[in-house]
């Protein structure tokens, strides 16, 4: 029974099925005569997992468990099992699942206490073909990537710390006389476990491409008004220079017809810019932005590190709320947070715009 219960949890999270469900849906997906014995089932061992409301709920259409969170464990158990006995069944049907919040953390533990039994070796296989094989398998890696920065000690861990390692000695490239860095074409790790960013794939650039290596400043923001003169409708649809957000304010100011930074802020990152006024900076520039894709391994290099310096959050290595800093801080501030490729503050300090949408319709850019 609790194998089905397994079974059922897991398929219910692949349909997307959160929580509730149809009457009838245990025997649509496990077939047979499973509808003739749920409802006792819920009535005896299991009535704490199902059915919040006791035994009369059962009369409704809907059936629920007691708690999200008996979902998510069932299926981490069934993931285990699957694990167990072959990576490619464990991901055979898993594309449509895209939401799963506790799933890893639940599968991570269970993992980890029966690591010691393990050949290290075999778990190092696992966990290098579990994110590397080129194959269709996008679920699997989104899975990995989900687990590997709980793991502990695990050999799953050391396994994607030596990959970063090594990454990060073939990676860095010297920057140019302007400053970019030169981003080579080539497949990387594009997407996250999060709903708007699933699943993990392989993608490809196909062409080489520079990015540059810090943020822009307030001084060559203040440059580019200084020499392009925008009228009050253009400036307007640029850049907020009053600021918006309680006491944070833009740190560039008009006096008269010239713009000036304030002191002490000439190479902190410009903010309160539109994405109209960071399109016309990098036209004025000669450059322009980059896509989300050529953002992204610039910032997470080949194998979708969560971080731009790796897997584990630092709060040494940029400027967040945990930094307890509260503002802004100089571009070049972070050396040990930079990416693979060595790119300053693609974690922190700011939000930076790219060239792509966000959604279908075409209303909103993606901040990054």
């Amino acid at each position: 029974m609790l194998d089905k219960i397994e079974e059922f949890s897991l398929k219910a999270l692949e349909d997307k099925r959160i929580y509730e469900f149809e009457k009838e849906y245990p025997r649509l997906i496990l077939g047979g005569d499973y509808d003739k014995y749920w409802p006792l089932m819920i009535r005896t061992q299991f009535i704490y997992f199902f059915d919040y409301e006791g035994i009369e709920s059962l009369k409704e259409e809907m059936q629920r468990y007691r708690h999200q969170i008996f979902q998510e464990y069932f299926a981490s158990k069934r993931l285990l099992r699957l694990r167990r006995y072959d990576v490619r069944s464990m991901c055979s049907s898993m594309e449509n699942m895209s939401y799963m919040p506790e799933v890893g953390r639940f599968l991570s533990e269970l993992i980890e206490a029966e690591t010691e039994e393990k050949n290290a070796e075999d778990e190092f296989t696992f966990w290098q073909k579990l994110l590397t094989a080129d194959n269709d398998n996008d679920w699997a890696r989104t899975y990995a990537l989900q687990v590997r920065d709980k793991l502990g000690e695990v050999k799953a861990k050391r396994f994607f710390d030596e990959l970063l390692k090594e990454e990060d000695e073939g990676l860095k490239t010297e920057p140019t006389n302007n400053n970019m860095i030169s981003i080579p074409a080539g497949k990387f790790l594009y997407g996250s476990e999060y709903p708007d960013e699933w699943p993990v794939r392989w993608s490809e650039i196909d062409y080489d491409y520079y990015i540059d290596r810090y943020p822009v400043t307030n001084e060559e923001y203040c440059r580019f008004l200084n020499n392009v003169k925008p009228d009050k409708m253009s400036l307007d649809k640029w850049i907020y220079l009053e600021g918006s957000f309680g006491n944070k304010r833009c740190r560039i100011k008009k006096e008269g017809d010239e713009y000036r930074v304030e002191k002490g802020y000439e190479q902190h990152p410009v903010i309160f810019v539109t994405w109209f006024g960071a399109n016309a900076y990098t036209k004025w520039a000669g450059k322009r932005l980059p896509t989300e894709k050529e953002w992204e391994k610039a910032a997470r290099g080949l194998y979708g590190r969560r971080y731009p310096w790796g897997n584990e959050f630092d709060k040494e290595k940029c400027n967040t709320y945990e930094s307890g800093i509260g503002k802004t801080t100089h571009v070049d501030r972070y050396p040990k947070g930079v990416s693979p490729y060595g790119c300053y503050d693609m974690a922190g300090n700011i939000w930076e715009w790219t060239d792509s949408w966000y959604d279908k319709e075409k209303k909103y850019r993606v901040l990054r």
